[in-house]
């Protein structure tokens, strides 16, 4: 049996581009959804538990963007493999399933505003107390915690300023403060 091989000049440009894009979606469609979805995952992890959030979230938002375009570019050079696998009852379960947890989610937030995790509720709650009523939050008196935040190098501050106001005042992150407020 012997191979032909086409002349590329021979095809027309319509052809030409058509396989200038197949070259290019198999070159770099799987690549890049490979590469974007690594950190895409890695930072997702990151702001699950809360690690570096204000360093990682604007690159899990914009790598994220790039793993869309790279998954569609992925699912536009599998286009065939893509419709069998949506013909089969375990896709269309897994698929389902992710839509109803992603819509659980969207209408939780959308119909509860105020709902959501009470931690994070709590803490956002925290922000805007005055100091003098945290210290009995957490077990001291508002002289305690005054010398404890001056003790840390946080100076100037008043017992009416919310832990949010010191943060813009002082220039400490407000999770030092938070950390400040509850080391023993």
């Amino acid at each position: 049996m012997t191979s032909t091989t086409v002349d590329q000049t021979a095809l027309g440009p319509r052809a030409q581009n058509i396989t200038k894009a197949q070259s290019f979606l198999q070159r770099y469609a799987t690549v890049a959804t490979i590469a974007t979805s690594l950190v895409v995952g890695t930072s997702g992890v990151m702001l699950f538990f809360h690690l570096g959030e204000s360093a990682v979230k604007g690159l899990h938002e914009w790598v994220g963007m790039g793993f869309v375009l790279a998954a569609l570019l992925h699912g536009v050079r599998h286009l065939k493999a893509m419709g069998k696998l949506l013909t089969k009852t375990r896709t269309k379960l897994a698929l389902g399933l992710m839509m109803l947890v992603s819509l659980g989610f969207i209408m939780g937030a959308v119909f509860n505003p105020n709902g959501g995790n009470p931690f994070k509720q709590y803490v956002k709650i925290s922000q805007s107390a005055p100091i003098s009523a945290l210290a009995p939050v957490v077990g001291m008196s508002s002289e305690t915690l005054m010398a404890k935040f001056k003790a840390a190098g946080v100076e100037n501050i008043q017992l009416k300023q919310s832990l949010r106001d010191v943060a813009q005042s002082s220039g400490v992150e407000l999770h030092e403060l938070f950390g400040l407020l509850v080391k023993k």
